[in-house]
């Protein structure tokens, strides 16, 4: 939950720090492209781990806006990395997110269309990482 401050801001919460943990592991592992099956133990990790914090939170809703959040990251990272000038040296792990820019940004499209049109928490963070592990690997 985002608590409102006295400018009229928002102060994130922890899930903001889950979302952003979550989202920077995928994209240094989406950077490394490291095969399937290490794919899919990190993305296993991701999902213990979210369930964990989540069940410790006890707050339905919880991985719902660390999924919204932890994709708006993604967005940002990759947006930030593709409008860069040029001559602006870059992270290696950047450039290789670039060179994979078409397949990060179909896999923000389908997984932002996931988001849209679920109904269930559960079922949308399994499907979110179901599509994360094939994303990553590369």
């Amino acid at each position: 939950m985002c608590l409102p401050s006295a400018n009229g801001q928002r102060a994130a919460g922890p899930q903001a720090d889950a979302a952003k943990l979550i989202g920077r592991t995928i994209l240094l592992a989406a950077a490394a492209r490291p095969g399937g099956q290490a794919a899919g133990q990190l993305v296993e990790g991701i999902g213990a781990f979210a369930a964990g914090v989540a069940h410790a939170s006890a707050g339905e809703g919880w991985l719902w806006e660390v999924a919204v959040l932890w994709l708006a990251d993604t967005v940002n990272i990759l947006s930030t990395y593709l409008s860069a000038p040029a001559d602006l040296p870059l992270p290696d792990a950047a450039e290789r997110l670039i060179a994979r820019a078409p397949a990060l940004a179909e896999f923000l499209d389908r997984t932002t269309a996931y988001l849209m049109g679920a109904t269930q928490e559960r079922a949308l963070w399994e499907r979110l990482l179901s599509v994360t592990a094939t994303a990553v690997a590369g």
